[in-house]
């Protein structure tokens, strides 16, 4: 159910729009925050789209397309800063 979670939200954030992506293998990462253990509860906090790796033809010499964009690593790092938004609100 987590997982039907995180793709219901990345439809609703990309409003299907079809982009066209340089990278051979998408892969979406998602993280998911519960109360306890229910999930109809839960929300997604984190959520981030990546290429394992890209074409050939893709990569180029100029630095504008990254490499190793790895979804996972992305979602952790914004993970990391909705920990920091939550710590914000309790400080003010």
């Amino acid at each position: 159910s987590i997982y039907h979670l995180v793709r219901e939200k990345y439809s609703q954030l990309t409003d299907s729009s079809s982009s066209s992506s340089p990278g051979r293998h998408k892969v979406l990462a998602g993280i998911a925050m519960t109360r306890g253990f229910d999930l109809t509860s839960a929300q997604v906090v984190s959520l981030a789209t990546g290429t394992k790796c890209l074409d050939s033809d893709a990569a180029n010499e100029d630095g504008c397309t990254l490499r190793d964009c790895h979804a996972e690593v992305l979602s952790r790092r914004a993970l990391v800063r909705f920990f920091y938004s939550q710590l914000e609100l309790l400080l003010w």
